[in-house]
């Protein structure tokens, strides 16, 4: 679809833009699909936790085994509500 085509390059750009702005602030961000339980992070991410880029498998409970122990119960208390 010719639509389709014109939109990704702006697409690309606002994304390369987002990331710019994560790395100024030195910030993340990371989303949960939950029906697909798929978890996409930003590169920063990867920082933060120590994974070496591309080695996050991608579902929940990867990124549960890197949560720090003491903050299991508060991550769980904010799935539940």
């Amino acid at each position: 679809d010719i639509a389709v085509e014109r939109t990704q390059p702006a697409f690309k750009t606002t994304e390369m833009d987002l990331q710019a702005a994560l790395d100024a602030a030195h910030m993340t961000v990371w989303e949960w699909d939950v029906a697909g339980d798929k978890v996409r992070w930003s590169a920063g991410v990867e920082k933060l936790f120590g994974v070496a880029p591309g080695a996050f498998p991608g579902d929940f409970d990867a990124y549960r085994s890197l949560v720090f122990p003491d903050d299991l119960p508060a991550v769980q208390s904010a799935l539940d509500a």
